[in-house]
């Protein structure tokens, strides 16, 4: 089997543009074919990555914190952080690792300190102490509370004039570095996680609830979100925990995580199986609090990259409307947002609830359906499609760019 020479052409552009309509016509007759194409695809993905210099902007493979430990003193390589840039903004950070390298790949974990944002109107982004502090608190949690067998992803924070972690140009820096270390640092693309303490907590909260096919499970320490801003019903298949003190009352921050996970109490309960959660409100604690059991719970969890049952509230996470979620997709903005939809599979029927004029695609697999036979979609009650789903090339090349992420690449695709 080989590709069209347009594939790996069109994975080291820097600027590909759309997607040649005639993939579409390259089909596999069956599952073997079919996997074998994700593969080749994968690896020209890889290439083309390689030739636009991508291996080069992540940091290097870091030794871990043990082998560090290990060389005399003298001949360890200078500590000093890496940096991302992106719209004019510059995210330092290091990439750091303990333990050993699991069978599967390294463990990813985002950790977002605390802080937030000055009053100050400084010059240069990166000048505010308390930010600078709450970056090395992090650091030292890494070393001495967070689990091993890991590597961890430790930004600043970029603008400490913003101050916040969720921002657009944020939400660019996680994904490119999570590309780059599935591409180039071994990382598990079904162990990637993101915690955070206080501002970072509040985008640990943000980010997997807006974009819960990404993470495995997610932790936020000393910190609470409003349901509007982290919808509780997106967190179906990714496990959710929050470490908070029970006198933290500070912008009711008590108060509105025990509101929110009232409100996955009841979504597990019409759900078993389902919304996996938990709240450690800690006695006699305020806004301080022991951040080792969060993270420990936390990466006990893989991701399900082929979940049946998706419940999705699409709304923008700041300015950037995501409109993907696991084998859900929208074909354009919505109208009205936040808008809604509920998915199922079963057998080879999909069936969808969803807001009045969404219009979108289904991405398959055979893990997710028997493509050998017809396939048949309901909206609303009415059926929409019923028949054969071809697997493609077209559909493989556009979910592989779509996250770059081999484990949520699809080989059909049904409009709806």
């Amino acid at each position: 089997m080989t590709l069209p020479a347009g594939v790996e052409t069109r994975f080291a552009a820097e600027t590909p543009g759309a997607p040649s309509p005639e993939w579409a016509k390259t089909t596999y007759g069956s599952a073997k074919e079919a996997e074998a194409a994700v593969d080749l695809v994968w690896k020209a993905y890889e290439k083309g990555a390689k030739a636009r210099g991508e291996d080069r902007k992540i940091a290097p493979q870091p030794a871990t914190l043990e082998e560090l430990k290990m060389m005399p003193e003298d001949q360890r390589p200078k500590f000093k952080p890496s940096e991302l840039t992106v719209d004019g903004k510059t995210m330092p950070y290091f990439l750091v690792a303990k333990g050993r390298k699991p069978e599967k790949g390294w463990p990813l974990i985002l950790a977002l300190h605390g802080g937030g944002g000055t009053q100050q109107k400084l010059t240069d982004p990166h000048a505010w102490p308390v930010n600078t502090q709450e970056w090395q608190a992090q650091m030292a949690l890494f070393e001495r509370s967070y689990p091993g067998d890991a590597m961890y992803f430790i930004p600043r924070m970029a603008d400490d004039n913003d101050g916040r972690w969720y921002y657009d140009y944020c939400q660019t820096f996680y994904d490119q570095v999570i590309r780059r270390a599935i591409l180039f640092r071994d990382v598990d693309p079904d162990r990637v996680y993101v915690t955070g303490i206080s501002e970072g907590g509040y985008t640990a909260f943000r980010l997997p609830a807006n974009r819960p096919d990404r993470f495995a499970a997610a932790c936020a320490m000393a910190a609470a979100e409003p349901m509007e801003n982290a919808p509780p019903e997106n967190l179906r298949n990714l496990p959710f925990r929050c470490g908070i003190g029970e006198n933290d009352t500070m912008f009711d921050r008590i108060g509105l995580a025990r509101r929110y996970f009232e409100r996955l109490d009841a979504l597990q309960k019409d759900d078993a199986g389902h919304y996996v959660h938990h709240l450690d409100t800690q006695a006699n604690r305020g806004h301080g609090i022991d951040y080792k059991p969060g993270p420990e719970w936390m990466v006990k969890y893989t991701r399900d990259p082929r979940p049946k049952t998706i419940t999705w509230t699409v709304q923008k996470l700041h300015n950037t409307l995501d409109l993907r979620n696991n084998w859900l997709a929208l074909d354009e903005v919505p109208s009205t947002l936040p808008a809604k939809l509920d998915a199922a599979i079963k057998d080879n029927t999909i069936t969808l609830q969803a807001d009045a004029g969404l219009k979108g695609k289904v991405f398959l697999d055979d893990t997710l359906v028997d493509l050998d036979r017809p396939v048949k979609v309901i909206l609303n009650g009415k059926e929409v499609f019923n028949g054969v789903a071809n697997r493609n090339l077209a559909t493989v090349v556009k979910t592989l760019e779509s996250r770059g992420d081999p484990r949520l690449v699809y080989t059909a695709e049904v409009s709806w």
